[in-house]
């Protein structure tokens, strides 16, 4: 099989150990309410804050907090 005229060549198969999604998104609309292409960029490339949860924040709460965060992504 081909794709874009080259070759792929048969290979082991590797899987990431104890991965975790930060976010999902399309790529194509973001940033069109910036017209400067270069400060677009620059939104793009910034990277957002990771929320923190509290050291004694129960684990069904951060359970439920991250469950709401993937329903809205």
């Amino acid at each position: 099989m081909t794709f874009n005229n080259q070759e792929w060549i048969p290979a082991k198969d590797f899987r990431y150990y104890d991965h975790k999604v930060e976010r999902v998104a399309f790529a194509h609309s973001f940033g069109a309410e910036i017209p400067d292409p270069a400060e677009r960029e620059k939104a793009w490339k910034s990277e957002e804050p990771i929320e923190k949860y509290p050291d004694d924040l129960p684990a069904e709460e951060v359970k439920k907090r991250d469950e709401e965060k993937q329903r809205k992504a």
